[in-house]
């Protein structure tokens, strides 16, 4: 039980910290980069020098956007890893997986639903 209670505890840090760091936000933000990239290469009256030129940017901001997001990632997935880690085999009962997985779920909508209010 001590470990299914440090896994809840570990999955809610988890789930505020990807909030807090706007982790949804980075990845759209890669996105819209790629997705600019993607757009970039069929203009026409465009010299192919500028394009390459503009593609090297794209791809610099790319690689930045990418960085950002997954170093962010692991920050807000860190605190779960460990808590895997240290409770590793002791939480293996599938009622306290049903447990968990209902009781982490249960927050993270009340949790949407209590910041979409106000």
């Amino acid at each position: 039980m001590t470990a299914t209670l440090l896994l809840f505890v570990a999955t809610i840090v988890t789930i505020e910290l990807a909030r807090r760091l706007h982790l949804l936000k980075q990845f759209a933000e890669m996105a819209a980069v790629s997705h600019r990239s993607i757009r970039l290469l069929p203009r026409t009256g465009v010299s192919e020098w500028a394009k390459e030129r503009a593609m090297r940017l794209t791809a610099l901001k790319l690689l930045g956007t990418s960085l950002r997001a997954g170093m962010l990632l692991a920050a807000a997935g860190a605190p779960l890893a460990l808590a895997l880690v240290l409770t590793r085999g002791t939480a293996g009962n599938w009622t306290s997986r049903s447990l968990l997985v209902v009781a982490t779920l249960a927050y993270s909508f009340a949790r949407r639903r209590a910041t979409t209010r106000t």
